[in-house]
């Protein structure tokens, strides 16, 4: 690590980040206090402890054999996500088999539930949980536009604004910090780090799909594109573009916690909610960690909609 000097001490940074409450307020209540990142990144919970059979890999080598040659970027604008726009006319046998499809498939699921569970009847409890946790979910306005793009946080301080030198460090160290500051958010230490090359550039899409044109904020498809002249992330409207800096070398993955013992109750009032709540919680992670690598000294740019999103996972370990 890269020792600095400067006239601003560690606590005033952390605040400049937003983060020096954390050892202040909640944090303070549970067992250890953690008074900056270097106590959390020394700290199991920046840890990512995995089972004895788990065998470390080189990078790119994720078990299976890639042929590079035909990992091309995609073309998604034909695909979409529930919008029903295109899927229907692509299914075999066109609308009427999918709609066919669809209610068989909705019957049968209420035919099983009512199998397994003849006497189940939702309570007050049930319901008032489920609906609390949907409309902050993924379907209620306060989750859809915690995106770039939506109602948009403060922009926490550069170190140039700061007055002081931007961070540098280790990659070993670089990584702890960032685990350590998605446990902050509830989102670590399952976290990992891997390479953005001119190989792994071939699973972020060319076109992005119409995925969520049926939410109230729209996102149509966008043609997405590595620029060399730039630094910072920007859209385009008509056409729709994404520009992203050429210089971004690394993406960085983490997992959508969600309530596993709701989740798995798919088909009852709570198993959606409990999935979609999730998906929220991340919304905020997303622009915690936005903000927080700009108070670093560098850019980020969210990509839940680029590429599928395990291959980074895979590719991260």
């Amino acid at each position: 690590m890269i020792k600095k000097h400067s006239t601003v001490s560690r606590r005033d940074f952390m605040k400049g980040l937003g983060l020096a409450g954390a050892g202040i307020g909640a944090a303070a209540a549970v067992t250890p206090v953690f008074h900056d990142l270097d106590e959390l990144m020394s700290s199991s919970q920046a840890t990512l402890s995995r089972p004895w059979y788990i065998k470390n890999r080189e990078f790119g080598d994720i078990g299976i054999e890639l042929d590079w040659n035909l990992i091309k970027r995609r073309d998604l604008r034909q695909y979409d996500n529930f919008t029903m726009k295109h899927l229907p006319f692509q299914y075999p046998g066109g609308p009427p088999a999918f709609m066919q499809g669809m209610e068989s498939a909705a019957q049968k699921n209420s035919d099983r539930l009512k199998e397994l569970w003849p006497d189940y009847k939702a309570s007050t409890r049930d319901l008032a949980l489920a609906n609390a946790l949907g409309s902050v979910g993924t379907f209620g306005t306060y989750a859809l536009n915690t995106t770039q793009g939506g109602w948009k946080v403060d922009k926490a301080p550069t170190p140039e604004e700061l007055g002081i030198p931007k961070w540098e460090g280790t990659p070993e160290e670089n990584l702890m910090m960032i685990r350590a500051a998605f446990s902050v958010m509830g989102l670590g230490p399952m976290v990992g780090v891997s390479e953005l090359n001119e190989k792994t550039k071939n699973f972020v899409y060319e076109y992005t799909g119409d995925s969520w044109t049926w939410l109230p904020q729209g996102q149509p498809s966008e043609h997405i594109i590595f620029d060399d002249n730039i630094s910072e992330f920007y859209r385009t409207q008509n056409p729709n573009t994404l520009h992203i800096p050429s210089s971004h070398k690394y993406v960085i993955s983490t997992h959508n916690l969600s309530l596993d013992e709701l989740t798995r109750r798919t088909y009852s009032p709570l198993g959606t909610p409990a999935e979609s709540i999730s998906y929220s919680r991340v919304a905020i992670a997303k622009n915690f960690v936005e903000e927080f690598i700009r108070g670093l000294g560098y850019h980020v740019v969210y990509g839940h909609a680029l590429q599928p999103a395990l291959v980074w996972d895979f590719l991260s370990g």
